[in-house]
């Protein structure tokens, strides 16, 4: 599941789809991905192997946005391979996080998102569509997220307690 943007398809997901395909034929299993937020022009031109499928929705409501990541199987952030977001942090990577769920960022290995996906034991953070594939099946054969000791690390409430520590020392 992918809430938000892909930027008029500035962030491709075709590695996500490619990761997707391996795993389906590795796990024998259908994969859906779920787009929110997004018109199929955003992913128009993609190959959608065999095994998966990509079904674009309307906005939804913030509610909506948030039960849809809570049930998801994998949550997905997407960056671009630009040297911008190679130190942009999304917001979407602190809401994901308190759902407790897998997640996956599309991401430069050397990026700011990488570093908060490894570093909190969130899931994956690659463009590599091996890695990934590698990834999933790990979560079918039972990995679990170190993520939940610390994430309120990552929560908004901590991190501005941060600032007003900083600020009155």
């Amino acid at each position: 599941v992918h809430t938000g943007s892909l930027y008029g398809g500035k962030r491709d997901i075709g590695p996500l789809l490619l990761a997707a395909g391996i795993a389906a034929g590795r796990l024998n299993h259908q994969f859906i991905v779920d787009l929110y937020g997004e018109t199929s022009s955003s992913i128009s031109g993609l190959p959608v192997p065999s095994g998966v499928q990509v079904s674009c929705h309307d906005r939804i409501s913030l509610s909506d946005s948030y039960r849809k990541q809570e049930e998801a199987g994998f949550l997905l952030v997407a960056m671009s391979k630009d040297s911008f977001d190679r130190t942009y942090l999304p917001a979407k990577i602190f809401e994901y996080a308190r759902t407790g769920r897998p997640i996956i960022g599309l991401c430069g290995e050397d990026s700011d998102l990488q570093e908060i996906i490894s570093d909190y034991d969130l899931g994956v953070a690659s463009f590599a569509p091996e890695v990934i594939a590698d990834f999933i099946c790990n979560v079918y054969d039972g990995w679990t997220p170190g993520r939940l000791a610390r994430v309120g690390e990552l929560s908004a409430e901590f991190q501005f307690q941060r600032i007003v520590d900083a600020a009155t020392m």
